[in-house]
């Protein structure tokens, strides 16, 4: 409920987690509690299924499952909008933001990936770097973060990929 899924579509959803479950170092039953703490923001901004659990299971292969994941993603969603003062004013030194010149959200996807190419521009320095991931992870997130820009290339698209293809997944399970 906290996504927003309707009836007709719990089949769907369940096969996704279940594949997400097979596919990365996560349960369904975390996956589930991820959701009940982020879920009413992705349902907010319009993240489908298949991209957000895709982030949480780069979370959970890097440590972060269960209630903790959705709490920590949530923050991270909340800097990478510009809720928060700090993050929105990093991101803004960076000229990086998640929304569109017509203030439509570009997706959490697209934005981690626009942060993380601009963080890895060589006229940045390890310094400058380090110190805009503490402003816009916050002081309890950078490693949550860190852990999203990690994965944002090639396991997030493998990742996407497996999870774009699960029909029956939840049968198999």
């Amino acid at each position: 409920s906290a996504m927003g899924i309707a009836v007709q579509d719990l089949g769907h959803y369940l096969d996704v987690v279940a594949k997400a479950q097979s596919s990365s170092n996560t349960s369904m039953e975390q996956l589930l509690e991820a959701y009940v703490n982020v879920g009413g923001t992705l349902r907010n901004l319009n993240v489908d299924i298949e991209e957000s659990s895709t982030l949480l299971g780069i979370l959970a292969n890097r440590g972060k499952k269960g209630a903790e994941a959705g709490t920590n993603f949530n923050s991270i969603i909340v800097n990478l909008i510009g809720a928060n003062k700090s993050a929105k004013t990093a991101m803004d030194e960076l000229g990086v933001s998640a929304w569109d010149s017509n203030g439509k959200f570009i997706g959490l996807t697209e934005t981690l990936k626009l942060l993380l190419d601009t963080l890895n521009d060589p006229s940045i320095t390890d310094a400058q770097r380090n110190n805009f991931i503490a402003k816009i992870g916050g002081k309890t997130q950078m490693d949550t973060l860190q852990a999203l820009l990690s994965g944002i290339n090639e396991e997030y698209q493998d990742l996407y990929g497996v999870l774009n293809d699960c029909a029956g997944a939840s049968e198999d399970a």
